[in-house]
């Protein structure tokens, strides 16, 4: 890897096979399936002997359980889904394109041509996964990259991949704008929200909404993250804002050659449907719990076996049918229910796990999730099948299959000359008797067999010399 995983400022690495865009050149290698799990899996180490731990320090290790993380299929699909938009954010801009952009921006002088960025959306139930899966996602990006020297030539450039912005508590879109200018700030220890005039009047929204678009602009900023989207559109639907909110989030990915992309609940998706051009703008991934399959099993099973109660339970389907039924699949309800089970056993003395107690605790915590979605993409239903040597042989034999078949329907079809007003030239062929002289001379092996076939059928003449 170019970069190491969770660097903050690095200097450019360019690769050699891209030429003329050093911005799409300084991106870090897209990870495989493998490497993505191999950096993203947490778990934490189970104790050596936890007979001989206090209870305090069974606790402590409880509370470690709360960084679990296992890796699933969908997960791989939402980084793909970030890295190909920063990429083709890249892609599709030249240096030459971002000074224009910002030249326009500053004269007010609108673009007559511009490519659009990548926008869209994931959204879901709460406790999937969402956040933590794209806040580890980002970590593959370094937060800034620095270009000082490019093919020969110095060059004094600072990009910002990504930025990650949290919803405002008032969910304004002025409030929006602020964080997006402070995540800057943070990242490159700029001035954008020192700079701000102390008159509120002079920092107007249409002025605000500029030094954003500028210093994505300016910064050559990959994609901007908002999470918690749904506040935003709740808030704006109360104070009937939601087109001002919409226009604003949609100017900045075709103003400043920034993609975004929306995170949040699926109560988001209410206002997006309303509109065929915000639909369009905010597609991507509906998600609900996992089913009760394989990747419900595994997670459960790696959850299950941390065990440091003095009597270790046994995983059983039953136990597996009641989580599910109390969890409805949701991976952070999991990871909770088991975590204070354990701390109910310890505190009562019975220090084991059994239905009594998972019911107890699901209902002194309230998990109890009795929806069941129907409708949206489980994150189970995500599935990456790497391709094999043997996968990509039997590709190419069915396709030289299709074109054998296909050369060998082509030599049987008569190719006719097309008269240019579309009718066929020459006579329409038809049905010949059996009688007639030319099937004779078509069946007949050699000469012998065709003179007696005519003689038989008294269609050979004879000429005395």
């Amino acid at each position: 890897m170019k970069y190491s995983v969770g660097e903050y400022k690095v200097s450019a690495i360019y690769n050699d096979e891209i030429h003329g865009n050093p911005f799409l050149e300084a991106m870090p290698e897209m990870l495989s399936w493998n490497e993505f799990k191999e950096h993203l899996i947490s778990i934490p180490n189970m104790p050596s002997n936890p007979l001989y731990m206090e209870e305090e320090e069974r606790k402590q290790f409880l509370m470690s359980m709360y960084k679990i993380f296992i890796p699933m299929d969908y997960m791989f699909y939402i980084y793909d889904t970030i890295y190909r938009a920063i990429a083709l954010n890249y892609m599709t801009k030249s240096n030459l394109e971002f000074t224009r952009a910002i030249n326009n921006l500053y004269f007010e002088r609108e673009e007559r041509y511009t490519t659009q960025s990548y926008s869209g959306a994931i959204l879901g139930v709460p406790g999937i996964g969402k956040t933590s899966t794209i806040k580890r996602c980002l970590d593959f990006f370094p937060k800034v990259i620095t270009h000082t020297f490019y093919k020969g030539k110095k060059m004094y450039e600072n990009q910002v991949p990504s930025i990650f912005v949290q919803c405002p508590s008032d969910c304004s879109i002025k409030a929006l704008c602020l964080n997006v200018l402070t995540e800057i700030d943070a990242a490159l220890g700029s001035d954008y929200t020192a700079a701000l005039s102390t008159n509120a009047k002079e920092n107007t929204l249409t002025k605000l909404m500029m030094r954003v678009k500028m210093a994505c602009l300016r910064h050559r900023v990959g994609i901007i993250i908002i999470d918690e989207i749904q506040n935003v559109i709740n808030t704006a639907v109360k104070a009937r804002t939601t087109k001002t909110l919409l226009k604003f989030l949609l100017e900045l990915t075709n103003a400043s050659y920034v993609s975004v992309l929306f995170c949040g609940t699926l109560d988001a998706d209410d206002v997006f449907n309303r509109e065929e051009y915000i639909k369009r703008r905010t597609r991507g991934f509906r998600l609900v719990p996992m089913k009760k399959d394989l990747s419900f099993h595994r997670l459960l099973e790696i959850t299950w076996n941390l065990q440091v109660i003095y009597n270790k339970t046994p995983l059983t389907p039953q136990f597996e049918t009641l989580v599910y039924n109390l969890t409805k699949g949701v991976p952070a309800y999991v990871v909770q229910l088991l975590v204070e089970v354990q701390t109910q056993a310890m505190l009562s003395g019975e220090e084991k796990i059994t239905e009594k107690n998972i019911k107890e605790t699901a209902a002194m915590m309230g998990i109890n999730v009795s929806q069941i979605y129907t409708h949206n993409t489980s994150i189970s239903d995500f599935k990456i099948v790497k391709s094999t040597k043997k996968m990509v042989e039997a590709i190419e034999e069915k396709k030289s299959e299709e074109i054998q078949n296909k050369n060998e329907e082509n030599i049987k079809t008569v190719i006719d000359i097309v008269h240019p007003l579309g009718r066929k030239r020459g006579r329409p062929e038809k049905t010949r008797s059996n009688k007639d002289i030319k099937v004779f001379y078509q069946n007949s092996k050699d000469k012998e067999t065709l003179i007696q076939s005519l003689t038989e059928f008294l269609l050979l003449e004879r000429i005395k010399l």
